[in-house]
């Protein structure tokens, strides 16, 4: 693993609902320039009653 990946391991992280995280991800998305790289972690997603994901659940791709 390179030593990026292993630094970011050991990186202080919480756990944010989709709101918080949507709100969150709007602000930096706005703030940047340049070119924006979006690395996500660890993450447990579930979007309640959305369409979409319901269908993915379902395999539906």
């Amino acid at each position: 693993m390179s030593d990026v990946l292993s630094r970011l391991r050991s990186a202080p992280a919480k756990a944010v609902d989709s709101a918080e995280y949507g709100a969150d991800f709007a602000r930096e998305f706005e703030a940047a320039s340049g070119v924006l790289w979006k690395l996500e972690r660890a993450q447990h997603f579930d979007e309640g009653g959305l369409p979409s994901y319901l269908a993915m659940l379902e395999g539906d791709w």
